[in-house]
């Protein structure tokens, strides 16, 4: 959180900010920053350059603010309690749909919804995990951040080859980057295994010499 108690804007998922905030208070101040290998294939660095000790307000500065967190907090209870029970009542009926059939709840409920690792509509990484763990047939539920998720695993299909053409094409592009690349590389080694190669120092230091007079 910010000073003024707000979401601080950090990049990324869920995941990774916990991963950010995490290297935040475990970094010394003024530590020099270094490339920290995140979730999901990331990368940050972090520079901590002040540290203020955590200190009391008085209740009239935070008046506002205390309102609306016990607000929020309040809606969250409220929130977390509804949906604990669709989610029971989801495992008692067998599946959401029918849990949820002649109430308030039916239209915000999502149905038919594919997903699968390479198209996931943009749904939370945490939620996914979870459906992905979940058996078929099998309810669920999940928080994230502000949001509660109840979900029914109503069954696991193949994948189409429409589905898949994209990872496909993608996966093929990367093999011709990979062997245009591989084989002058490998020509290259040849080369130098059966010819052993001198470098001509003489010349390379006039071409350093001449770069360095440029500059």
């Amino acid at each position: 959180m910010t000073k003024d108690g707000e979401l601080a804007p950090l990049p990324g998922d869920d995941t990774l900010r916990k991963a950010i905030i995490a290297r935040i208070f475990s970094q010394k101040k003024g530590e020099k920053p270094t490339l920290v290998n995140g979730p999901g294939n990331s990368g940050f660095a972090v520079l901590v350059d002040e540290v203020e000790p955590g200190h009391v307000k008085s209740y009239e500065t935070v008046r506002e603010q205390v309102g609306h967190d016990w607000l929020k907090a309040q809606q969250m209870h409220q929130a977390d309690e509804r949906a604990t029970t669709i989610m029971l009542a989801a495992r008692r009926s067998g599946g959401l749909e029918k849990a949820v059939t002649g109430t308030t709840d039916a239209a915000a409920m999502q149905k038919n919804l594919l997903v699968s690792r390479m198209q996931n509509g943009n749904l939370p990484s945490a939620l996914l995990s979870e459906i992905f763990a979940t058996a078929p047939g099998k309810t669920g539920m999940v928080a994230v951040g502000d949001s509660l998720y109840v979900f029914t695993v109503t069954g696991v299909a193949a994948a189409s080859p429409e589905s898949t053409k994209a990872l496909r094409d993608n996966m093929r592009g990367q093999l011709q980057e990979t062997l245009q690349a591989d084989v002058p590389a490998v020509f290259v080694r040849s080369l130098e295994n059966d010819i052993k190669p001198v470098p001509n120092m003489p010349v390379l230091q006039q071409v350093m010499n001449d770069v360095a007079g440029q500059q």
